[in-house]
């Protein structure tokens, strides 16, 4: 099967070291239908620009033609809100763009999130 592969790479990494969280979020967007149909978590092998890390502390997201960075991003904080205790600080990048995210994310944050992005925000069905 040939899948199309858009330019969209986004990278996800807490703000802290914790490999139990980070598989955990790998998991989770494994088991998202749509993440797992048109995006492929890996195992980023470069922590990124400046940064030292561990072989699970980052992720990399290609994705690829019928998901949006929306649904990517809405299935992060999904899993951030599903964590035991405080919701841990993480930081999505797609180019030059990055966000942290920590603490509560109401709905004109994650609108903001998803513009700065580069996507549209979801519609309600």
């Amino acid at each position: 099967m040939l899948r199309q592969v858009l330019d969209v790479n986004v990278r996800l990494t807490l703000g802290h070291s914790d490999t139990d969280a980070m598989v955990s979020l790998w998991q989770w967007l494994d088991d998202q239908p749509a993440v797992h149909r048109h995006g492929r978590p890996q195992w980023a092998q470069d922590p990124g620009e400046g940064r030292m890390g561990g072989a699970f502390e980052t992720i990399l997201v290609l994705v690829e033609n019928g998901l949006t960075i929306a649904q990517l991003v809405v299935a992060v904080l999904e899993w951030r809100a599903s964590r035991p205790g405080p919701e841990p600080e993480i930081v999505i990048e797609r180019g030059p763009v990055t966000f942290t995210v920590s603490g509560a994310v109401d709905d004109e944050t994650l609108r903001k999130i998803i513009e700065a992005l580069g996507d549209e925000p979801p519609h309600d069905e």
